[in-house]
């Protein structure tokens, strides 16, 4: 067993701040991992495509993961 962390990339390098770990004291002990972060993306126009890629990868041990949401707002 072993620390279980999940993380934010922004193309390919960790969000500093947008992480979440959780230990459980059992094999199949479950948890509830969140966590909050603006992320910021440079306006696009007709001669720059600023698009960006957004993944969750798990940093700690090996977990299965169920039910996982992942909530995206547009801030202007």
């Amino acid at each position: 067993m072993g620390e279980i962390v999940v993380g934010l990339r922004q193309n390919d390098v960790i969000v500093p701040g947008a992480t979440a770990a959780f230990t459980p004291a059992a094999v199949d002990e479950t948890g509830n991992l969140s966590f909050a972060t603006i992320i910021k993306v440079a306006p696009s126009c007709c001669a720059i495509d600023n698009k960006t890629n957004i993944s969750v990868i798990n940093t700690g041990v090996d977990a299965t993961f169920t039910n996982a949401n992942l909530n995206i707002t547009k801030l202007c």
